[in-house]
């Protein structure tokens, strides 16, 4: 059907415009805002509550910080 990246782009233009190369993508925008902005926000908590009293963090706080985030993203 297609012969590469650049056929597909250019078929999908002709055959549906601009908008074609967009369908289908809020349903995945819905399921995946949400699940980054839980990661995010854990992440920033857990390193300001793991973080130095000069601010910095070491790299295991940093590993645990974003392990809780993926363990909650993926809960």
């Amino acid at each position: 059907m297609y012969n590469g990246a650049w056929d597909c782009f250019t078929k999908i233009i002709k055959a549906e415009g601009v908008r074609g190369l967009y369908r289908g993508l809020a349903p995945n925008l819905v399921g995946v805002t949400p699940e980054k902005a839980i990661k995010l926000a854990v992440n920033d908590e857990m390193r300001k509550l793991l973080e130095n009293e000069d601010g910095s963090i070491t790299l295991k706080n940093e590993i645990i910080a974003g392990a809780t985030a993926g363990f909650c993203q993926v809960f």
